[in-house]
């Protein structure tokens, strides 16, 4: 099994030095990156950086403006980069016409996707386990968007919202093509996957059907060192698990 780290986990690291961040990450037994913002970076640099630290990539993070007009510019600079699912990771819901505007903008973009070779994705936080005029949701966009349109399911944010993420991931099958590992203790915060209460084995073979599992340290209050500390233990934790 292959683990990526989405690299808003280094969030600080990355701000002072992207480069150094990505070959550490590679140094410290991570398979390959998620991004969150590229920093200036063009995409032949990237590129080359990748290859150099024998990383892969194969999604990123990119926010809602990026969805709009030059959204063919987004998909023609992840397409040289290999990237190969571009995932909303965010969008705040207040009414049932949200959720339409979503599954629309999804919907959309997957079709225009299609001819680069890429997937969209939406990624969850909390209160899209909601529910708008009793439906809820998450279960909404993963009913009503097309198959080239995925759910990254973030399993810190399903058990904070009180969600069994294994009985989700089994509810929806392969459309989750895609899952956040992110550990959470019983006073639901985010901690070291040793320290917590998820059953990351589980977890992992209940989706191992899924293209990539990636790993996120959501404290960026933690000094470096700290964090570093963590996302290290984390991938050591799961390469232990010899799945």
């Amino acid at each position: 099994m292959q683990y990526s780290l989405q690299l808003y986990s280094v969030v600080h690291a990355m701000e002072k030095d992207f480069k150094e961040t990505v070959r550490h990450t590679a140094q410290i037994g991570y398979d390959g990156v998620e991004f969150a913002g590229f920093y200036d970076m063009n995409a032949a640099d990237i590129t080359q950086l990748l290859t150099e630290n024998k990383l892969y990539c194969h999604s990123s993070h990119c926010s809602v403006d990026q969805f709009g007009d030059a959204f063919d510019k987004t998909l023609a600079f992840h397409r040289e980069i290999g990237c190969k699912y571009i995932i909303l990771p965010y969008y705040s819901f207040s009414s049932s016409k949200d959720i339409d505007k979503v599954v629309q903008l999804l919907n959309d973009a997957a079709e225009q996707a299609a001819p680069y070779g890429i997937k969209i994705g939406y990624h969850n936080h909390q209160h899209e386990f909601e529910s708008i005029d009793g439906k809820r949701i998450l279960d909404e966009i993963a009913a009503r968007t097309c198959e080239n349109v995925v759910i990254q399911l973030d399993v810190f944010w399903a058990a904070y919202a009180g969600i069994d993420p294994i009985a989700w991931i089994k509810k929806w099958g392969k459309k989750v093509e895609m899952i956040h590992l992110k550990q959470i203790d019983s006073n639901k915060e985010n901690v070291d996957f040793p320290d917590g209460i998820l059953d990351m084995k589980a977890i992992i073979n209940a989706a191992a059907y899924a293209k990539e599992f990636t790993v996120e340290h959501e404290r960026p209050e933690d000094e470096d060192a700290v964090i570093w500390k963590s996302v290290q233990r984390n991938i050591e934790y799961l390469k232990e698990l010899n799945l």
